[in-house]
């Protein structure tokens, strides 16, 4: 009982579980034997006798992670056997094989490299969004590059094009070479026209995240001549490239292409990439309906697109955002909390879904009587902007100035309001700056008005009574997420 090993539960002595895990592990390491009972235990675990039971998965999970902590080699070894003989991965296992590889990678030979670890470890954590650890992964390898055979190092330069446009790493710096010099490299070696159209499709999303809009339109130019000068396509790359259409048009203006990135998604043979391709086809079509106002259809398209990606495990944090903004527009502000948490409670990649997440939840926790904390989240990330501490894609800012310039006017404080309504300007929307500058130039002169600095507004068309579903009418902002990268 001293020891906190023995306890009470309804009247009966029970011996705490954590207590003599603790006690043991610390005593095998303390008489050196750690490593060989470890390694006796990992094997034993993996013995035919146990392996193919119901518990196949959770068992492979401890010997593997038993191995990672005092073999990681053997750990990485045992796991690629596993892998050679399977066509599906485990999360938590294909995490563990991916950290042993880590911490053992000068002991791995480049042939297991050339077969295993870039055409099936990185491969299977891209298209399950552990790009954490295939960003590590990839900076390792990446030293390697000209071990690599031609269709690896194709390959290879994907995988780390697509993690590094997640993450936000864009350009070349001192710490990480960008997703633009990888592209670069990729046009050099590619002469394929479905690894070419690849290329170019990741080159657009790669110059969306730094706003160079005119780059974009040209690199779709080239993208388009391929389109149009090739029959025997790969049909996820069409899907990808009509899905992608929303990098130069307004979401509102492209429901068929939308409809026929849907259609060659549903062509696709393997299941997972076609998983992948409905689910992130549908988020986007559901971008174009709510875009046009129509956010029952909309949140239809998101709800299918989340079943997809929830079957594929892939990045569900951006569908889970768009249903959320959906129930927001639709006035069901509890419905909005709890989906907007939900995409909180997964890992985030990049600077700018974390910023736009925190603007989102802000304005949801306002509509759901916590004033106080959203005015707190909105000001910090507004302070960021003011100190100059922000990232290149400015949206999210624009969004947070806009949903406090909100609160301030619900508030009948109307020069406040109107201070940051003007700020909000400081963004260039890609296809709909417009109606976007439009609208803050309406909220600025209705704060004059209300303060009576303006006699009249003309064409005054906010929507303050929130009635409508046109959310450039709306004197908030919500940001939505669309798919372009996998």
């Amino acid at each position: 009982m001293h020891k906190d090993i023995l306890t009470y539960e309804n009247i009966e002595i029970i011996i705490k579980h954590d207590s003599i895990k603790i006690l043991v592990v610390d005593y095998l390491i303390e008489s050196g034997d750690y490593q060989e009972i470890g390694n006796i235990l990992a094997h034993f675990i993996l013995s035919s006798e146990f392996i193919k039971d119901e518990y196949y998965t959770s068992r492979v999970n401890l010997a593997l992670n038993i191995l990672k902590k005092i073999n990681p080699i053997d750990g990485l070894k045992i796991a690629i056997d596993f892998y050679n003989y399977s066509s599906s991965y485990d999360i938590n296992n294909l995490r563990i094989t991916a950290e042993c590889y880590c911490i053992c990678f000068y002991q791995v030979d480049i042939e297991t490299v050339n077969e295993v670890i870039v055409p099936k470890i990185i491969t299977a954590l891209v298209s399950t969004s552990q790009y954490d650890l295939a960003y590590k992964i990839c900076k390792i390898i990446f030293n390697k590059l000209n071990l690599l055979t031609l269709k690896n190092k194709v390959l290879f330069l994907v995988n780390y094009a697509k993690i590094l446009i997640d993450l936000g790493y864009i350009k070349s710096n001192s710490e990480n070479s960008g997703a633009i010099y990888i592209l670069d490299i990729l046009v050099e070696l590619v002469d394929d026209d479905n690894d070419l159209l690849q290329v170019y499709l990741l080159k657009m999303s790669a110059y969306e995240h730094i706003l160079e809009f005119s780059t974009i339109r040209d690199i779709y130019t080239y993208a388009l001549d391929i389109i149009n000068s090739n029959s025997d396509l790969d049909d996820k790359l069409l899907s990808t490239f009509y899905r992608n259409k929303g990098l130069i048009e307004y979401h509102a203006n492209i429901k068929s292409d939308y409809l026929k990135a849907c259609f060659y998604a549903e062509r696709i043979c393997i299941m997972n990439d076609k998983n992948i391709m409905m689910g992130t086809c549908h988020n986007n079509l559901g971008l174009s309906y709510f875009y046009s106002g129509d956010i029952e259809e909309a949140l239809e398209c998101f709800e299918r697109s989340y079943h997809f990606l929830q079957d594929a495990n892939y990045d569900l944090l951006r569908v889970l955002n768009n249903i959320s903004m959906c129930y927001l527009m639709l006035n069901d502000f509890s419905a909005s909390y709890d989906f907007i948490l939900k995409a909180k409670c997964i890992p985030l990649k990049g600077i700018f879904e974390s910023k736009s997440l925190e603007v989102n939840l802000a304005l949801i926790m306002y509509r759901n009587n916590q004033k106080s904390e959203a005015e707190k989240r909105l000001d910090a990330i507004i302070d960021e902007y003011t100190m100059g501490n922000i990232v290149t894609d400015t949206a999210a800012y624009s969004a947070a100035m806009v949903n406090r310039a909100y609160i301030y006017f619900n508030d009948k404080q109307y020069l406040k309001a109107y201070q940051l309504y003007k700020m909000s300007k400081c963004h260039k929307y890609k296809n709909t700056n417009e109606i976007e500058q439009w609208k803050r130039d309406c909220l600025c002169n209705y704060c004059l008005y209300k303060e009576n600095i303006l006699d009249n507004v003309s064409n005054q068309e906010i929507d303050f009574d929130e009635k409508h579903n046109f959310i450039h009418k709306r004197p908030y902002s919500a940001i939505l997420f669309a798919y372009y990268i996998i």
